[in-house]
């Protein structure tokens, strides 16, 4: 069995590249992906929970006890009527 660069036994003989290598190089690629998607993610819950302080904040300058529930969107059908 030939073995590519990194040791890995190369699965296709008639390839330059071993389909291994190629493998991880997708894999880290998409790793470093999430990684990104995390971060955002983590970015946007700090955002809303800023969002959720302010929104408490403003009600407790109203005087609203209550919850207020947020309105639902509308449905496509409906905003047609």
């Amino acid at each position: 069995m030939k073995l590519c660069d990194d040791g890995h036994g190369e699965v296709a003989y008639d390839s330059m590249s071993c389909p291994a290598c190629q493998l991880l190089e997708d894999i880290k690629s998409r790793d470093e992906d999430v990684k990104v998607l995390e971060r955002s993610l983590a970015d946007s819950d700090a955002i809303r929970e800023r969002l959720e302080d302010e929104l408490e904040s403003l009600r407790a300058v109203a005087g609203v006890s209550e919850t207020i529930q947020p309105r639902r969107p509308r449905l496509v059908e409906e905003t047609t009527r």
